[in-house]
């Protein structure tokens, strides 16, 4: 790795954007999960905006185990 290698930047999205990325129609659940304190927040400068990391918004994508479906046709 190089050592002077800039960090990357994180992507950001606005409130209702990272709700549409986790599936949701508008930002409650994003400003719920801001509130617990599972998202950071971000803000630039000269502005009102709340914004959060697209990357942190898809770190909290989890897989959903299947569980399995029980077989009814043995009676």
């Amino acid at each position: 790795m190089k050592e002077n290698a800039k960090p990357k930047k994180p992507t950001l999205l606005n409130l209702t954007e990272a709700g549409h990325l986790l599936g949701y129609q508008n930002a409650t659940v994003i400003k719920n999960l801001i509130g617990q304190g599972l998202l950071k927040t971000y803000m630039i400068p000269d502005s009102s905006r709340v914004l959060v990391s697209k990357e942190e918004g898809q770190g909290l994508i989890k897989p959903v185990s299947k569980t399995p479906k029980k077989d009814d046709s043995k009676k």
